[in-house]
């Protein structure tokens, strides 16, 4: 079964709709500390950040935040 997207969101009921986004949340919690820990791998290994940033589509900025965490 394929999950709704864009105009077919509307009309769901509400506590549907808050489900969804829990489960989005928590997806999105989970891939970004993989891409974190794959970003501090790459960064240790001595791949260059302006690399690191191209591949895993973040930026410099938040490379370096991440990688002071």
């Amino acid at each position: 079964m394929r999950e709704p997207i864009g105009d077919e969101l509307q009309g769901l009921p509400v506590d549907q709709l808050a489900d969804m986004r829990e489960w989005q949340l928590k997806r999105l919690r989970l891939i970004t500390k993989a891409l974190k820990e794959g970003v501090r791998d790459m960064a240790a290994n001595g791949t260059p950040i302006s690399s690191i940033a191209k591949r895993s589509g973040i930026t410099r900025p938040t490379l370096y935040k991440w990688l002071a965490e």
